[in-house]
This record gives structure tokens, C-alpha cells and sequence, in this order.
């Protein structure tokens, strides 16, 4: 599979109807291994295996490369944390940007041209820029009139969806779980998909969709 054109590949089609579950079914894999998968799944709030398309398993595993292993390693994904929470990175980049940054500004309409993109506020005003990053779920990025992208992109864009999960943090007063010789990570196919050490006594987990629901 290649990573950058994964549809080029003369099977695209088959091995994107094809689920992971199905493959794993196909190949003989054990139900133990099924619920391996399924509970790493759990883990990261994503969709089950049999709603993984394969082609996106593959493509996924053609980018890690032989990283894949670290890939979900908790040590990589945590290393880089700051210590007086998240939330201070973006309080520090508004202290930063001041007053250009506007709120309550409705945005209904993008149009995207090879020189620039212009942007169209509620309010009658538009604004201009060479690039435009857009974090809007995408649901109400649906109700915005866009304009200038391919109709590829735009019906991709409709078929996105968006899952429900949720995060729970437990904070103890001590990392009890060291004094068992334990190291605070979790899976499970129950509620909570996995749990994992986030600061000094502090776990969290998360739920994935399929249990939210």
C-alpha cells in the first residue's frame, strides 16, 4: 500500500470492503487474538475491527513502517506533557496573538482559490488568508458553504462522521498501583477501553464509542 495514494493499489476497492474482523476471521486468527484487537481498539476510543476497513489498517501499518510496534507505545505518547496542564498551551498562544483573536465570529461561507481563501462572517465582513486551518467537527462544518475544493473532497468531507467517546480522569493520593509492582496501563473490553498514568497519581481511561452508546 502506498501511504500517499492508498487507492492506487489494484485491490483498493476489495480490501476497503473488506473489514479487519473478516480478514482476521479469513487468515484463522484465534478469539483470543480477536479480542486482542478489539480491546487495543477500546483503547483508543476508535471504532471496533469489524467497522475498520482494512485498507486503512494497511495504510496505517505501511506509514508507521517498523515503528509500528512504538507506535502505541504509552512511553512515546506521554513523554511530552506540560506540567501545568494542556490547557496551558493554548492560554499562552492567546496571550500571545492578543486581540487578533476574534470571538463569537460566525463563519458561514469558505472559497478556496489558488491565491487565497476567503472566509465570510455572519456579521457581512470577510476575511483573507493564504491558508485556513479548520477545526471544526464535522457536522457543523457541513451547515458552512464551501467552495473552490474538489467534489472528491467535498463528498469525503460529507461522509466523515464523528463518534461519542469520553475521557475519565481518577486522582488518588498516592500512585497506589506502583506499590503493587503495576504500571497504572489497563485494557479491557468492558466500559473503559483502557487506563493509563497521566501524572503522579493520576489515571485516566477512556470509553470508546461502541460502549458509550
Amino acid at each position: 500500500i502506498d501511504p500517499d495514494n492508498p487507492w492506487d493499489h489494484p485491490d483498493a476497492e476489495k480490501l476497503d470492503a473488506l473489514s479487519f474482523a473478516d480478514w482476521l476471521n479469513d487468515v484463522g486468527a484465534r478469539p483470543a487474538v480477536l479480542r486482542m484487537f478489539e480491546a487495543a481498539k477500546a483503547s483508543l476510543a476508535a471504532d471496533p475491527i469489524a467497522y475498520t476497513s482494512m485498507l486503512s489498517e494497511l495504510r496505517k501499518m505501511a506509514i508507521a513502517g517498523d515503528e509500528l510496534a512504538d507506535f502505541y507505545d504509552v512511553d512515546q505518547w506521554t513523554r511530552y506533557t506540560c506540567e501545568q496542564g494542556s490547557a496551558s498551551v493554548s492560554l499562552t498562544m492567546a496571550a500571545e496573538l492578543g486581540d487578533r483573536i476574534e470571538l463569537r465570529a460566525v463563519v458561514t461561507a469558505i472559497d478556496v482559490t489558488p491565491e487565497a481563501v476567503t472566509v465570510s462572517l455572519l456579521d457581512g465582513r470577510t476575511l483573507q488568508a493564504r491558508n485556513v486551518v479548520c477545526a471544526l467537527p464535522v457536522a457543523p462544518l457541513r451547515k458552512i458553504r464551501i467552495t473552490g475544493l474538489s467534489d472528491e473532497r467535498l463528498n469525503a468531507l460529507r461522509r466523515i462522521r464523528n463518534s461519542l467517546s469520553a475521557k475519565v480522569v481518577a486522582a488518588y493520593r498516592t500512585p497506589f498501583w506502583r506499590e503493587n509492582g503495576q504500571n497504572g496501563l489497563a485494557y479491557g473490553n468492558g466500559m473503559l477501553g483502557s487506563t493509563w498514568v497521566q501524572n503522579m497519581g493520576v489515571l485516566s481511561a477512556l470509553v470508546a464509542p461502541q460502549q458509550l452508546s
